[in-house]
């Protein structure tokens, strides 16, 4: 089969066009730009984005490594705005809106109790505004007050903290803001009677008021803590907060030390203090001489400095993370040690242990459980492993047409390619048949012409 000259122009042009739309298509499916976001939220708090991304459709996908989610470009506007027409990231905690509504018909007993927890909830909307807190709880002991009682019982308060890595640096100042807030909020509470703990059931308070007494212990400790919050805050977009584990230990000399030194200042010129001349008279066997005595005084220079306590003079850090295709161990070393400032020279030590994650094994409880315990599995299952699991939208039609997407544009571009090859090969059929004809035909004129020629001699 033979095409004509436009043919063959009209056929590459048809080709080039289809694989032009075809690269073009594939660069539109393929290349999507990413953005991991809510790096730093819990995994109930990644349950509620996850459940609200899932309900509006919201296409996204979970990182290979790490925390948050990884979320279009060209979504991430939709994606706030439908977060806060969802309210996930509003408190749940109750404070004073437990008196919003009217409620004749409750006892004072009730409305006492009532009081209380709104106070507890308004105490703990505050202090998660503190940066470093990334929850609490509070719960007051306001003991009944009794008409025949002489001796009064106490008021007394009991916090749980969760703080962040962040906050842990500050634990110290944390825990004493905490105690005079809660003090101050409630009526006749002292600061003594103010209990503070850790979401690991540590008392803080214990520990800031020994801390408080030995200045030594604090510093230490708060060194140790920045340098552990430095490196988890460092490694947690790539591996996870709760899988990296890091310890530090610091040597701190708390000795001040005094040092005096005396000398000449060579920087000034030196003073003369005496000068004198001498001359000998000369005589047969000597001649005569004059000599210069000078005597000179440098000024002296006392230096005095005193070093403040608190001087690290060792440092040990060891980090145990899962292993991963971000960095390569030695690259890890050296991200480390320039964090943290480790010096090899002042007898510092890094180690750094990379562990192998064991496969998740699921358990199947006979509890049913809720929507919200089982998503928030799903999350937690999902960032452990390493693959990317796009999220069901909730559609099973739209579901198959994205992930086959592309196989039903290469499909297509190419039943549109044998389609324009057969339409040329029918035109080409086409053109040579009217050409038979039109041959067909002019030979029957031609013959008919020489009848009437023959005709009319």
């Amino acid at each position: 089969m033979e095409f004509s000259k436009n043919g063959k122009i009209l056929l590459a042009v048809g080709f080039v066009f289809i694989f032009s739309l075809a690269a073009y298509l594939s660069f539109v499916f393929l290349n999507k730009d990413y953005t991991r976001v809510f790096t730093d939220q819990s995994s109930e708090q990644l349950a509620k984005i996850v459940d609200s991304l899932d309900q509006a459709g919201i296409a996204f996908e979970y990182p290979e490594s790490g925390s948050g989610i990884l979320v279009e470009n060209s979504s991430l506007s939709q994606a706030r705005i439908q977060l806060s027409k969802d309210a996930v990231f509003s408190s749940d905690i109750v404070g004073l809106e437990f008196f919003s509504e009217s409620q004749h018909a409750m006892s004072d007993f009730y409305q006492v109790v009532n009081y209380q927890r709104a106070l507890q909830g308004e105490l703990e909307r505050s202090l998660i505004l503190i940066e470093g807190v990334n929850t609490a709880r509070v719960h007051l002991a306001i003991p009944r007050e009794k008409s025949f009682s002489i001796k009064k019982a106490d008021i007394k308060a009991a916090v749980t903290l969760e703080l962040t890595p962040a906050g842990r640096a500050n634990e110290v100042e944390i825990v004493s803001s905490v105690v005079k807030l809660v003090a101050s909020a409630v009526p006749e509470l002292t600061e003594e009677k103010v209990s503070v703990l850790d979401s690991q059931g540590r008392a803080l308070t214990g520990v800031s008021d020994a801390m408080s007494m030995a200045g030594g212990a604090r510093q230490k400790n708060t060194i140790e803590t920045t340098v552990e919050g430095k490196i988890k805050s460092l490694l947690a977009p790539f591996y996870g907060s709760e899988d990296v584990g890091v310890s530090a230990w610091v040597e701190v000399n708390n000795d001040k030390v005094s040092e005096r030194a005396e000398g000449l200042d060579a920087s000034k010129e030196p003073a003369v203090l005496k000068r004198t001349t001498e001359t000998t008279q000369a005589s047969k066997s000597k001649a005569k001489s004059t000599v210069l005595n000078e005597e000179f005084s440098y000024q002296t220079l006392t230096r005095e400095v005193e070093y403040e306590s608190g001087y690290i003079n060792r440092m040990t850090v060891s980090v145990l993370l899962p292993k991963g295709d971000h960095f390569t161990e030695a690259e890890l070393i050296e991200l480390i040690q320039a964090a943290v400032g480790i010096d090899e020279n002042r007898g510092d030590k890094l180690t750094v242990l990379q562990y192998t994650p064991e496969p998740q094994t699921v358990t199947t409880e006979l509890t049913q459980p809720t929507a919200m315990s089982e998503q928030t599995a799903k999350v937690e299952q999902l960032q452990k492993q390493d693959v990317v699991t796009p999220l069901s939208t909730g559609n099973d039609a739209i579901d198959w047409l994205s992930s086959n997407a592309l196989y039903l544009v290469f499909g297509l571009l190419t039943l549109l390619a044998f389609a324009f090859v057969a339409f040329f090969s029918f035109r080409q059929r086409a053109t040579e048949l009217e050409v038979k004809q039109i041959t067909t035909d002019l030979k029957t004129w031609i013959e008919e012409r020489k009848v009437e020629q023959n005709l009319n001699l």
